[in-house]
């Protein structure tokens, strides 16, 4: 399995979501799970990296909210973002805080992930953002649903 992880941290480092690094006050460890689909899933542990975040109070949409803006529409469809978080910078002071080593040496991401603190909620933030203003789209969490009250 070390060459398939060290082939998906090459992949990472062409898509520019993680860069090597020489040091850091801070490595997390790291844990590899198979997807369904055998493609391999790096999992960081960002436990002590969570505590420097600071709290975004961005809300979620609740169920309730989802359901009144959904009630009356006749057309549906779901858009799942792939990579989702992957498309959200994270500051430069702030890639320490997702640092981590594997046997091809020390790492750090300068991506948002969804688990980083609060890493939904300023997704969530974000998408509300940019999708305003756009009759039929709802934004939750990594996904958009397109719906329209009519037929046509």
């Amino acid at each position: 399995m070390s060459n398939e992880l060290s082939n998906l941290l090459k992949k990472l480092y062409d898509q520019d979501v993680i860069e090597p690094i020489e040091a850091s006050l801070q490595l997390s460890p790291i844990a590899i799970a198979l997807k369904k689909n055998k493609d391999l899933r790096m999992c960081i542990d960002l436990c002590s990296g969570n505590n420097a975040i600071l709290v975004d109070g961005h809300p979620l949409p609740s169920t309730d909210d989802m359901e009144k803006t959904l009630d009356k529409a006749q057309v549906f469809s779901k858009l799942d973002l792939h990579s989702e978080y992957h498309q959200c910078a994270l500051a430069e002071e702030s890639c320490n805080l997702k640092a981590f080593v594997k046997q091809d040496g020390p790492f750090q991401c300068c991506i948002m992930s969804s688990v980083l603190a609060f890493g939904v909620v300023i997704f969530q933030r974000l998408m509300t953002h940019v999708m305003h203003g756009f009759d039929g789209v709802q934004a939750f969490e990594d996904n958009l649903m397109l719906y329209r009250n009519d037929k046509q």
